[in-house]
């Protein structure tokens, strides 16, 4: 309603709420904006139906001077409907660019601004709205402090994601985030921090060498264990698959393995949207982290249908002899290429190219269908082979 200009109880006429769609319209939130209205008790109804803009992106950024929360805050104060998430192209990003050199003049501040989509956090893109002035690329980075890992290592991992890409020290510390911090936390060291970072400038046009300090922190290990969510498995069933305990070093590399063998052990029993998050609670004093795997088991699927392609008529038949996954069994999703694998691995046809599977899932049904494929004219399986 505050979008539209629009409050309840006024007095309107048709013009009012023309002038509402153009407003929704031209807040660039909406593709499309239609409004139709009727009389009721002697007021009038007016509904509006809007197709929203589908590709919506993250806000992010770069160059501009200021704190994210100050931009975002004189971005809403002119923006109507603006949020965490935009479009990329059309008439709210005009607004974005306007609002943003808005807040600038008034801090006696100018740059020329530019957007466009661009790797953020993680690697997912976000729309970005920065300076037009090109930002120097960086060369070269160099580690200092470090002793928990040689800078040379770090150095060997860090530079084919970071040479080339333009320097602001919002996007270097994104990548030092990505790319190195799971390097120290393998190591326990869990408040690995970087910065601040140095700059000199290259022999390069254009080009940055970067410092990056590097405070590596204590090390850390496990106290308290916890799974919640679990109800179809047991917490005594789930622990062994942890293979984590207390005092143990906190590596974060094993305990996300955990976080997947989790999953692949729900998969085991048809659970195959299982998900298991770790959530992560540190001791600063005692060094110790308690960890907290959090498990969304989802609902049990079952096999369906098998479909096997590329063999005779007894050849498949054979396959499906072997075959162990009944109809109406809990699906397991490690099996099909288990199956193929143990085909393949005792030569159970002679001339075999190649094998392949895919799965179609039935979301409403809850069951699963596979395609076996059989490359490179198989024949008929060899007599006295176990059944995988």
């Amino acid at each position: 309603m505050q979008a539209a200009g629009l409050r309840l109880g006024s007095l309107v006429n048709a013009s009012d709420f023309e002038a509402a769609l153009r407003r929704l319209t031209g807040t660039g939130a909406f593709e499309t904006v239609a409004f139709h209205y009727e009389p009721v008790d002697k007021q009038l109804a007016v509904t509006f139906e809007v197709r929203e803009v589908v590709d919506l992106y993250p806000v992010a950024f770069e160059g501009l001077g200021a704190p994210d929360e100050e931009l975002r805050k004189a971005i809403e104060e002119k923006v109507p409907l603006f949020g965490p998430q935009v479009p990329a192209t059309g008439i709210m990003v005009q607004h974005i660019l306007q609002a943003i050199q808005d807040y600038l003049a008034a801090k006696h501040q100018s740059a020329e601004l530019t957007s466009g989509l661009l790797p953020g956090a993680g690697g997912k893109l976000a729309m970005t709205f920065r300076s037009a002035a090109p930002a120097p690329k960086i060369v070269y980075v160099r580690f200092e402090n470090t002793t928990v890992i040689p800078a040379e290592t770090l150095q060997k991992a860090f530079v084919p994601n970071s040479v080339g890409v333009p320097y602001t020290e919002k996007r270097l510390a994104e990548l030092l985030d990505v790319n190195i911090q799971p390097m120290f936390e393998e190591k326990g060291r869990l408040e690995a921090r970087f910065g601040p970072f140095r700059t000199e400038k290259s022999t390069e046009p254009e080009g940055v060498i970067v410092t990056v300090p590097v405070q590596e922190g204590d090390e850390f290990h496990i106290d308290h264990i916890k799974l919640e969510g679990n109800e179809r498995l047991s917490t005594a069933e789930l622990r062994p698959v942890l293979k984590l305990a207390s005092g143990d070093l906190a590596n974060f590399t094993l305990i996300h393995k955990a976080a997947g063998d989790l999953e692949r052990r729900y998969q085991h029993e048809g659970y195959i949207q299982a998900r298991a998050a770790v959530e992560r609670t540190l001791d600063g004093k005692k060094k110790t982290v308690d960890l907290t795997f959090r498990i969304s088991e989802g609902e049990v699927y079952t096999m369906r249908n098998l479909t096997i392609r590329g063999l005779d008529i007894n050849a498949e038949a054979a396959v499906k002899r072997m075959w162990s996954l009944k109809k109406g069994q809990p699906f397991n999703g490690e099996y099909p290429e288990f199956f193929l694998q143990r085909i393949e691995e005792e030569g159970l046809f002679d001339n075999l190219g190649g094998t392949s599977h895919r799965e179609s899932v039935d979301e409403q049904a809850k069951t699963v269908d596979v395609v076996l494929e059989f490359k490179g004219g198989a024949g008929a399986p060899q007599r006295g082979r176990r059944r995988p």
